[in-house]
């Protein structure tokens, strides 16, 4: 390895300085391997090595694209104008483009599919997307098309694919088998644990089996993210209100506000109008919607809150721990054995923008920088 650092760092001087052919003679009496021969042999071709996967090297050439193996062999002309995705295993194949046209090959340079307008690929089990004449489909590692072209792009989340036909979606798995009916106006792309987000007029959730689980009546539905509660619950859209519904269609939020947030042990964020405030995971209001800004500290008893732009801290029964005065808080800390303070947790503060102190939670300033 040091032998090859030395050997590049000699060759690309002996380039700068257009002393190649006196430096040469250094090179040829260097003890080095075959493989590092090479690689300056490939280096003197003008050839660049881009990345590598596995045991190919994606290299350019005079603008054009080939392959090389890890002894720099080319096993892939530089025919190419572009090298979508490298070989993997022994069997795969790659995706190539040469006057605007793409296709696959195999490691033999042997050209597998039909030439399309664009492909992305592979997905599991040598599936690649193509593209041609605006419609989409797949094609597998034989080069062998699905029979149906669809209007949008196509991408598996997991084993199944969202389609659509005339404006209207519906999904496939990987054998193109069709799991659910192309007879919704739209449908979410992630379907998990069973469940996936259609439209109908309204949005709903249907299983696989395209049974309906919440019933059309919303104008948006999300997974919830909250903590624990993660396709137990649902964030629905209705008149432009959010709230938030069970598996058994029941509001544990009711649809009254603008906005809401994760924020950390069931709690969530929400926003009416232009304030903010804090709910329970049972949907009550634990913190008023008085505020400009609130945000979590590493802390889960401590929230940081802003009015009129300056902030403070308040715990989560709203008491408030430091007063609304300051331009900034940065972060907090614990603080053992504090010789300066009864409390352990200490905050930088800033109260003109400029100058910083260290602020216990009684507002002493313990430290001012």
């Amino acid at each position: 390895m040091k032998n090859r650092i030395k050997l590049i760092i000699i060759f690309y001087l002996a380039l700068y300085q257009n002393i190649y052919s006196q430096v040469i003679d250094v090179i040829d009496s260097t003890p080095i391997s075959k493989e590092d021969r090479k690689f300056l042999e490939i280096k003197e071709q003008g050839i660049n090595i881009e990345y590598t996967a596995g045991n190919y090297l994606l290299s350019k050439k005079s603008n054009k694209y080939g392959v090389l193996n890890k002894k720099y062999s080319t096993i892939i002309p530089f025919e190419y104008d572009a090298i979508i995705s490298l070989f993997k295993t022994k069997d795969s194949l790659m995706i190539v483009a040469k006057d605007n046209k793409y296709f696959t090959i195999n490691k033999h340079n042997k050209i597998i599919s039909k030439t399309y307008d664009y492909m992305f690929g592979p997905y599991q089990d040598n599936l690649f997307m193509v593209r041609l004449n605006g419609k989409y489909t797949f094609i597998d590692s034989k080069g062998k098309e699905f029979k149906n072209w669809y209007e949008k792009e196509l991408f598996f989340e997991g084993n199944y694919c969202v389609v659509s036909i005339n404006n209207k979606f519906g999904i496939i798995d990987k054998k193109e088998n069709l799991i659910i009916p192309i007879i919704y106006e739209d449908i979410k792309k992630e379907v998990l644990d069973n469940q996936i987000i259609v439209k109908n007029g309204k949005f709903g959730i249907v299983n696989l089996q395209n049974q309906i689980i919440i019933p059309f009546e919303y104008d948006d539905i999300n997974f919830s993210n909250i903590e624990g509660s993660f396709l137990k619950e649902y964030r629905v859209t209705i008149n432009d209100k959010i709230g938030i519904i069970n598996k058994e269609n029941k509001f544990i939020v009711n649809p009254i506000y603008d906005k809401i947030y994760q924020l950390n042990e069931g709690y969530r964020k929400a926003q009416k109008g232009n304030y903010l405030g804090l709910l329970d995971k049972n949907g009550n209001e634990v913190i008023p919607f008085e505020y400009n800004g609130l945000y979590k500290f590493e802390n889960k008893e401590r929230l940081k809150v802003s009015k009129d732009k300056l902030w403070g801290i308040i715990d989560l029964k709203n008491n408030l721990i430091l007063s609304l005065q300051y331009q900034e808080i940065s972060k907090f800390s614990y603080q053992e054995n504090n010789k300066y303070s009864k409390s352990n947790l200490i905050y930088k503060v800033s109260i003109d923008g400029k100058k910083n102190m260290i602020v216990d939670e009684s507002n002493n300033i313990i430290i001012k920088e």
